[in-house]
Protein backbone atom coordinates (compact mmCIF):
# COMPACT_ATOMS: atom_id res chain seq x y z
CA UNK A 1 0.00 0.00 0.00
CA UNK A 2 1.51 3.36 -0.96
CA UNK A 3 2.20 5.89 1.75
CA UNK A 4 0.10 9.02 1.80
CA UNK A 5 1.89 12.27 1.02
CA UNK A 6 2.24 14.52 4.08
CA UNK A 7 1.25 18.10 3.26
CA UNK A 8 1.54 21.45 5.00
CA UNK A 9 -2.14 21.09 5.94
CA UNK A 10 -1.35 17.88 7.87
CA UNK A 11 1.37 19.70 9.83
CA UNK A 12 -0.84 22.72 10.50
CA UNK A 13 -3.69 20.48 11.67
CA UNK A 14 -1.47 18.56 14.09
CA UNK A 15 -0.04 21.85 15.36
CA UNK A 16 -3.55 23.27 15.89
CA UNK A 17 -4.50 20.15 17.82
CA UNK A 18 -1.38 20.51 20.00
CA UNK A 19 -2.25 24.16 20.75
CA UNK A 20 -5.82 23.20 21.64
CA UNK A 21 -4.71 20.30 23.82
CA UNK A 22 -2.19 22.40 25.74
CA UNK A 23 -4.54 25.37 26.14
CA UNK A 24 -2.34 27.71 24.09
CA UNK A 25 -3.52 30.52 21.83
CA UNK A 26 -4.68 29.51 18.36
CA UNK A 27 -2.92 32.48 16.72
CA UNK A 28 0.71 33.49 17.06
CA UNK A 29 0.19 37.26 17.20
CA UNK A 30 -2.52 39.58 18.55
CA UNK A 31 -2.84 43.32 17.95
CA UNK A 32 -2.20 45.79 20.77
CA UNK A 33 -4.21 49.03 21.16
CA UNK A 34 -1.31 51.02 19.68
CA UNK A 35 -1.39 48.93 16.49
CA UNK A 36 1.72 46.87 17.17
CA UNK A 37 1.62 43.09 17.55
CA UNK A 38 2.29 40.95 20.60
CA UNK A 39 3.35 37.32 20.40
CA UNK A 40 1.21 34.77 22.25
CA UNK A 41 3.54 32.96 24.65
CA UNK A 42 3.15 29.19 24.46
CA UNK A 43 1.77 29.08 20.90
CA UNK A 44 3.21 26.30 18.71
CA UNK A 45 3.69 26.74 14.95
CA UNK A 46 5.53 25.21 12.01
CA UNK A 47 8.61 26.92 10.64
CA UNK A 48 10.27 26.00 7.35
CA UNK A 49 13.66 26.68 5.78
CA UNK A 50 16.33 24.84 3.81
CA UNK A 51 13.72 22.48 2.37
CA UNK A 52 12.73 21.20 5.84
CA UNK A 53 10.25 21.87 8.64
CA UNK A 54 10.35 22.09 12.44
CA UNK A 55 8.01 22.76 15.34
CA UNK A 56 8.68 25.90 17.37
CA UNK A 57 7.03 27.40 20.45
CA UNK A 58 6.87 31.10 21.29
CA UNK A 59 8.58 31.79 24.64
CA UNK A 60 8.29 35.58 25.09
CA UNK A 61 6.10 38.50 24.04
CA UNK A 62 8.69 39.59 21.46
CA UNK A 63 8.32 36.35 19.45
CA UNK A 64 11.40 34.47 20.64
CA UNK A 65 11.06 30.73 20.07
CA UNK A 66 12.39 27.40 21.29
CA UNK A 67 12.45 24.08 19.51
CA UNK A 68 10.67 21.61 21.83
CA UNK A 69 11.37 18.54 19.69
CA UNK A 70 14.99 19.37 18.85
CA UNK A 71 16.75 17.99 15.82
CA UNK A 72 16.52 21.02 13.53
CA UNK A 73 14.76 20.98 10.18
CA UNK A 74 13.45 17.63 8.98
CA UNK A 75 11.01 16.09 6.52
CA UNK A 76 7.26 16.70 6.79
CA UNK A 77 6.61 13.04 7.50
CA UNK A 78 9.17 12.85 10.30
CA UNK A 79 7.91 16.09 11.85
CA UNK A 80 4.29 14.92 11.71
CA UNK A 81 5.22 11.70 13.49
CA UNK A 82 7.12 13.66 16.16
CA UNK A 83 4.19 16.02 16.73
CA UNK A 84 1.77 13.10 17.07
CA UNK A 85 4.16 11.49 19.58
CA UNK A 86 4.15 14.75 21.55
CA UNK A 87 0.35 14.86 21.43
CA UNK A 88 0.21 11.27 22.72
CA UNK A 89 2.55 12.19 25.59
CA UNK A 90 0.55 15.27 26.58
CA UNK A 91 -2.68 13.26 26.43
CA UNK A 92 -1.21 10.52 28.63
CA UNK A 93 -0.11 13.05 31.26
CA UNK A 94 -3.51 14.77 31.23
CA UNK A 95 -5.32 11.43 31.62
CA UNK A 96 -3.05 10.47 34.52
CA UNK A 97 -3.79 13.80 36.21
CA UNK A 98 -7.56 13.27 35.78
CA UNK A 99 -7.33 9.77 37.26
CA UNK A 100 -5.28 10.92 40.25
CA UNK A 101 -7.78 13.76 40.87
CA UNK A 102 -10.64 11.23 40.99
CA UNK A 103 -8.76 8.90 43.34
CA UNK A 104 -7.72 11.70 45.74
Amino acid sequence: MPRMRVTQQHLDGACARLNLLTGNATTAWTPRPDGSLQAQVGHFYIESAYGGWKLVQIVNVFGGVREPLGGGYTTRRDLLERIWAMIAGVTAVQEKMEISAVVA
